[in-house]
């Protein structure tokens, strides 16, 4: 069934560009990271008003947003599969760059103690905000999530 055929007005849902991919989808993905941007600037500006609830809508929505379009082309693969590629391209960068930020945030404050305030316990939680890694915490909860959803999808409900 050829969906652009009966409805036209559809069409741009199916184009895809030279990589094979639905342009739509990588432009909410991008929009999306726009979105995380502008929620950190508009938290370092103070909470004026309009500033506040604007951040707050924009807030409850980018992520589970990103999380839904990152995992809309899932392919439906053996776990074993799905797991492998996902350690390569999401948990490897995760734990070199965690480990990477955690050594330089462990020497800084070994030089200059007062400098990180915030903490570099060594059991410190991998999702923590610190001063060094706290962007990083999407990748890990990103592999996390698509991990459930691909345990979920395999699993047979209601005698599906």
């Amino acid at each position: 069934m050829n969906m652009t055929n009966e409805n036209p007005s559809l069409a741009y849902l199916h184009n895809m560009n030279q990589d094979n991919r639905l342009e739509w989808v990588d432009n909410a993905k991008g929009l999306c990271m726009l979105l995380v941007v502008w929620v950190h600037m508009l938290s370092s500006i103070g909470d004026p008003p309009f500033w506040y609830s604007s951040k707050e809508y924009i807030q409850a929505m980018y992520m589970p947003c990103f999380f839904i379009l990152s995992g809309f082309f899932t392919k439906d693969t053996d776990q074993r599969t799905f797991i492998r590629k996902r350690c390569g391209s999401l948990l490897k960068p995760f734990i070199f760059t965690y480990l990477v930020s955690y050594a330089i945030g462990w020497i800084i404050s070994t030089i200059k103690p007062d400098l990180l305030k915030n903490g570099m316990d060594f059991l410190a939680p991998l999702y923590s905000h610190s001063f060094v890694n706290g962007p990083i915490w999407f990748l890990l909860a990103l592999f996390t999530a698509l991990i459930i959803v691909q345990s979920v999808n395999k699993t047979k409900l209601w005698g599906g």
